[in-house]
């Protein structure tokens, strides 16, 4: 009875530990980065246009390279350990964000929002499908729901507006992310990884799709559509 008092004691233990180590983790990424943020926002007016790229891909190339040295000196080591390489590789996939949307906001292409949030994402993959971190992967969702969302405010809702359902919209994010949802529950099934926030993430952006234009009305994206609401029944 003492043994299996102290063996739960123990897991307890590590489970805390475990779970300081990932927040600890994540809020220095949190700050680092938004360090590096205040400092460029307080010199960014006085900088010349070749000072900002210089920057940018500095701040870029040092992220990237230093998760890849993590990666090779923690390899082997504990999994709380090998995870600073995907939060700094996160941090990275922030940055190369914010190098995006300087590239468009200097040089004026005539190009729709839309592909900036696409090419993020396509960019970003690689770097997902290599650190296999569970926050970057959600960054990875979060940019294409931004992606999809625009690309069908700006091309596929005028279309369907003729037919005076604009409330389409939610609909399709609701599907993109339960097809996302789905996806990431059979990766987790196939290689026996434990996670929890990922899919409660993608599930709360479907429901929240599916909500928002019942509840925010012409605020939202014009009216209340006849499909959402037969959607929300459904559920």
């Amino acid at each position: 009875m003492q043994v299996g008092t102290t063996q739960q004691a123990g897991s307890e233990l590590h489970a805390w530990r475990q779970f300081l180590g990932r927040t600890t983790l994540w809020l220095a990424v949190l700050l680092l980065g938004s360090g590096v943020i205040c400092w460029v926002a307080a010199n960014w007016p006085g900088m010349t246009v070749i000072r900002r790229f210089t920057l940018a891909q500095g701040l870029l190339t040092i992220s990237v390279l230093l998760s890849v040295w993590l990666a090779l000196r923690l390899r082997g080591t504990e999994r709380m350990r090998q995870r600073a390489a995907g939060a700094v590789l996160t941090l990275s996939g922030l940055l190369l964000g914010a190098l995006l949307a300087l590239l468009g906001q200097t040089y004026q292409t005539g190009a729709d929002t839309w592909e900036l949030f696409a090419w993020w994402a396509v960019l970003m993959l690689p770097w997902a499908l290599a650190a296999g971190t569970q926050i970057l992967w959600l960054l990875w969702c979060l940019v294409v729901n931004a992606a999809l969302a625009l690309w069908i405010g700006e091309h596929l809702l005028v279309w369907w507006e003729q037919l005076s359902d604009p409330a389409f919209i939610a609909l399709v994010m609701a599907l993109a992310n339960l097809i996302m949802l789905g996806i990431w529950e059979a990766v987790v099934r196939w290689r026996h990884i434990q996670t929890r926030v990922g899919p409660r993430v993608l599930a709360f952006l479907a429901l929240t799709a599916l909500v928002l234009p019942l509840l925010l009305g012409d605020v939202f994206i014009g009216g209340q559509g006849k499909v959402t609401g037969l959607a929300v029944k459904i559920q």
